[in-house]
């Protein structure tokens, strides 16, 4: 039932999106792009043993016009027709006060290659908000009955069920359909441990009940291995294991640089470098926004060109940056679906979709333990990301879960350690990439 509501949501969407382009396409503008999106959101906090929880319906469009060279922005938190004409004319406004872009050509046109991907879960639309509930408190149970100590749980769920169709008056006329969901788990254990803790993530676009109960089970033996951290004698240079849920915190300047429009103003350290090795050899690293359960994964971009698969890093080298439909018409290129929007309230400018690491050995993360000499495995909560300089790349990092590593074994966790270094170096000096998968 819900399912054929909210796929009628997003017919209905393309639907009023057609009416209101008819409306606006004579008030002076060249083009006129309306996104419109409808979110069903359920946001549950749970601290011990005290929950908060909200619900809502989140409506906008996002509206983008064009008169002759200047562009114009402006959003409304409706979809009443009044407020999307008086939102159009605003725009007109805005786009006839700046200067004119001599880069800019037009909005996007449209393009094939849609296919038929839908990442929408029927279960996960339809488990109500007292189910949610339910579930989330069972998992904060969970976590003391795991483990006697524990002395506090801090978990949070976020449910989106959320569609949107992107139209213009060049003939872009699309949408999807999507559902996702984001949990966390944190315990702390009682001063006796340390007040050691542990951090597990759920992130996924379905609903699988194994993974997500197994939420407190990760998180508590996190805590449990942290217990009794030591503090380094003194600093020193060795290998740095990560574990797959770690890799993101590292990625800010990867994704900075591969941005066509950074590249375009020569904000990017890889400007000129296409074609060129920027990394170890053996290092491959794909842009997949069809990815199957990957969180950005939809048949379309935020200004309606098809999402792509694409290598951005093979063997190395660096093969291609990625494109909105404004950085692609500027070098006569084609998008690579990678307009992406925070939502309603923002404009398209080229990101990541879903990033892949490929791997480059069968090794798991047990295996990859066993080559390491002398090093630390780097895991779990880090704190700092948003610190880090992406044209420079130097990385300050703090690891609240570490464990040392010597011969080939844990031999102990760690107190808070920082991890610095230079991610661009860091590009270079990878050993291998083991197998365990993590979306996110």
């Amino acid at each position: 039932m819900f399912d054929k509501v909210m796929k009628m949501n997003h017919e209905e969407l393309l639907s009023l999106g057609d009416t209101l382009l008819k409306k606006v396409s004579r008030l002076g503008a060249d083009d006129v792009e309306l996104y419109i999106q409808r979110s069903e959101i359920l946001d549950t906090r749970i601290i011990t043993d005290y929950i908060t929880s909200r619900g809502g319906i989140d409506v906008g469009v996002g509206i983008r016009v064009s008169v002759g060279k200047k562009k114009g922005f402006f959003s409304v938190s409706s979809m009443d027709e009044s407020s999307v004409v008086e939102g159009v004319k605003t725009a007109i406004k805005i786009a006839k006060s700046r200067p004119d872009d001599p880069n800019f050509k037009h909005l996007p046109d449209p393009a094939k290659g849609y296919g038929s991907f839908r990442d929408f879960d029927d279960k996960l639309a339809n488990i109500t908000p007292g189910e949610l509930e339910k579930a989330s408190f069972k998992v904060v149970d969970s976590c003391f009955k795991e483990e006697s100590s524990v002395k506090k749980v801090d978990f949070g769920l976020t449910r989106r069920i959320t569609s949107y169709a992107v139209l213009n008056t060049r003939g872009v006329n699309v949408g999807d359909v999507g559902t996702a969901i984001v949990a966390y788990c944190e315990v702390q254990l009682s001063p006796e441990k340390n007040n050691s803790k542990g951090l597990s993530v759920f992130v996924s676009r379905n609903w699988n009940e194994g993974k997500f109960y197994y939420l407190a089970e990760e998180a508590v033996k996190m805590a449990r291995e942290s217990v009794g951290g030591k503090t380094l004698s003194e600093p020193f240079e060795g290998q740095m294991l990560l574990a797959n849920e770690a890799v993101t915190d590292f990625l800010p300047p990867l994704i900075f640089n591969i941005s066509a429009l950074n590249a375009q103003e020569g904000r990017s350290r890889f400007v000129g470098k296409i074609g060129e090795k920027v990394a170890w050899d053996k290092l491959t690293i794909v842009d997949d926004g069809r990815l199957k359960n990957g969180f950005r994964s939809s048949i379309s971009d935020g200004e309606g060109m098809p999402t792509t698969t694409k290598r951005v890093i093979e063997g190395g080298v660096l093969k291609t940056f990625l494109y909105d439909t404004y950085t692609a018409y500027r070098e006569n290129k084609e998008s690579t679906g990678n307009g992406i929007r925070g939502g309603y309230s923002s404009e398209p400018s080229p990101s990541v979709t879903n990033l892949m690491i490929l791997e480059t050995t069968g090794k798991s993360l047990d295996d990859l333990i066993q080559e390491v000499d002398k090093g630390v495995l780097v895991r779990g909560e880090l704190l700092g990301s948003h610190l880090t300089d992406p044209l420079k790349g130097n990385v300050s990092l703090t690891c609240l879960n570490a464990q040392y590593i010597e011969n080939g074994e844990i031999k102990y966790p760690l107190k808070a350690v920082s991890v610095t270094g230079n991610f661009f170096d860091m590009l270079n000096n990878v050993i291998a990439i083991g197998n365990d998968y993590y979306t996110s």
